[in-house]
């Protein structure tokens, strides 16, 4: 759920303005990968159609974590029923990779990032909006060329590639 607040912020120089910061929920985004990083695996995305740009993206599966999502504990679950719920994969091997702010002009947002290896494949779980969601599986030895070129469109995405692959 997104809300809209108007901040009051008091400069050095003492004078005040209104600031109107998007309120939302915080997230989590996981990149999967089908083995170690060698450069014989792939990478699992999905192609998600965005109404807000009207395109569809090349992404890492994400979710929006829950009112009390708040533990590492819970997050690592909700990164992990993103990733069955939007591919079908699951992971025999997680790692925490910090988090990231989207947009820290405009919203609060903090997005947890994961790393899923030892992929197991099965079928998505998706939601009743993810309907047009479709899996991509791209090469390892791929990746760098594509993130050099700006391929990656979507920001948690692209900054999950370089952190792993460049």
């Amino acid at each position: 759920r997104t809300k809209l607040e108007q901040v009051e912020v008091c400069q050095h120089n003492g004078k005040t303005f209104n600031y109107e910061v998007s309120v939302v929920s915080d997230a989590v985004a996981v990149l999967a990968i089908s083995r170690e990083v060698d450069r014989e695996g792939n990478v699992v995305l999905i192609r998600n159609y965005r109404v807000p740009i009207n395109e569809q993206l090349i992404e890492v599966p994400a979710g929006k974590l829950e009112d009390g999502d708040i533990t590492p504990e819970l997050r690592l679950e909700r990164a992990k029923k993103e990733l069955k719920e939007e591919t079908g994969y699951t992971a025999d091997k997680w790692t925490e990779a910090g988090y990231i702010y989207t947009s820290p002009g405009i919203t609060n947002e903090k997005i947890y990032l994961y790393i899923a290896q030892d992929l197991n494949k099965g079928e998505p779980e998706r939601e009743e909006s993810e309907v047009g969601m479709e899996v991509i599986e791209i090469p390892i030895k791929m990746l760098k060329e594509l993130i050099q070129s700006h391929y990656f469109k979507d920001a948690k995405t692209a900054y999950l590639m370089s952190m792993v692959f460049i």
